[in-house]
């Protein structure tokens, strides 16, 4: 059986935008093959990501102050700019709006060039400090199977959670492997990338407000096509799939037609 590859984050990036755009691509040896035509669009989407990668995200939430002041300690010695929100605080246009409808006290925001990077330097660090080696620690309350999940869903666990779980199966006589955890995170993150189908409730929504409610409709067909979502590496992708953002389009168009159908019906009569 032939073993899957293990990227770098520049070839993981790489691919994920190959994937995003369904542009052709093969990995042979080590190295990504690629197509004249494919090398240029992704040189240009490339270059879009990055001039996207200075805009600041919310790189991590707490609920509790002492979390939230050690991220900050960590990212000033890393020398890492970072912005921060406290509930309460106005966080300012330039680089966030207050996510009010959160439950978490404080928001830590990086740049999304740098969440990569820092995810790294805080995997370096978890393993350097080896709390997860002491006796009490939470997830040694965790079966094998809870333990796994873990590693295979890392976006929904502290770093040092993530870091002991593999820690944890190991002295349990698992054996698995950093390169192995690895290769999980990027499965992860490539499932994590797939567009998704409207669901029969979307649709019917969809349709009826650009039939019934006139301009509304063109909001839902531009949400449906031009939806994002923010990955855990910090790359933003297209949130529905190319289906889905073609309905989009038809919506606005429906919705365009019977505003303006409206419009000249009221013109007339007024």
């Amino acid at each position: 059986m032939k073993k899957s590859p293990v990227y770098s984050p520049d070839e993981l990036a790489k691919i994920l935008l190959l994937e995003e755009y369904s542009l052709p691509y093969d990995y042979e040896d080590g190295q990504l093959l690629l197509t004249e035509e494919t090398a240029e669009n992704l040189a240009v989407l490339l270059q879009k990501e990055q001039e996207e990668g200075q805009r600041y995200e919310i790189f991590a939430e707490f609920d509790y102050r002492q979390m939230f002041d050690n991220l900050c300690a960590f990212l000033d010695a890393q020398k890492i700019p970072y912005k921060i929100w406290e509930k309460q605080q106005d966080p300012g246009e330039d680089y966030a709006r207050a996510p009010a409808l959160k439950d978490s006290a404080f928001y830590v925001y990086l740049r999304l060039v740098d969440f990569e990077s820092t995810q790294a330097l805080l995997r370096e660090e978890a393993k350097a400090q080896s709390i997860y080696k002491e006796a009490d620690y939470h997830l040694r309350r965790y079966s094998d199977e809870e333990l796994m999940e873990i590693l295979e869903r890392p976006e929904d666990w502290q770093v040092l959670d993530v870091v002991a779980a593999r820690y944890l199966l190991n002295e349990r006589g698992h054996n698995i492997t950093e390169e192995e955890v690895e290769l999980m995170r990027q499965h992860r993150m490539i499932e994590l990338r797939q567009p998704r189908k409207l669901t029969a409730k979307e649709r019917r929504d969809g349709y009826l407000s650009a039939i019934f409610l006139g301009p509304l409709g063109l909001f839902w067909g531009y949400h449906y096509y031009s939806d994002r979502r923010l990955l855990p590496n910090g790359r933003k992708v297209l949130n529905f799939a190319p289906q889905a953002r073609a309905e989009g389009i038809q919506m606005m168009m429906i919705s365009l037609s019977w505003s303006l159908l409206l419009g000249l019906i009221l013109y007339y009569l007024l």
